[in-house]
């Protein structure tokens, strides 16, 4: 598992650093555009959860 363990538990893409801050790039980018705003992922702040199931739905 790399540095960012986030990359490979969301299980998206190849689950790299690399492909993830790529699409999350684009995505924040699209959602600051639409409310007329600049991302700058440089000085972007982000708040990353892990949830695991209590309750399982049957």
């Amino acid at each position: 598992m790399s540095k960012y363990p986030n990359t490979f538990l969301e299980g998206e893409g190849d689950r790299t650093y690399s492909y993830w801050r790529r699409v999350h790039d684009a995505f924040f980018k699209q959602e600051y555009q639409s409310e007329h705003q600049r991302f700058d992922p440089h000085t972007a702040q982000m708040v990353l959860e892990r949830f695991h199931v209590v309750y399982p739905v049957h």
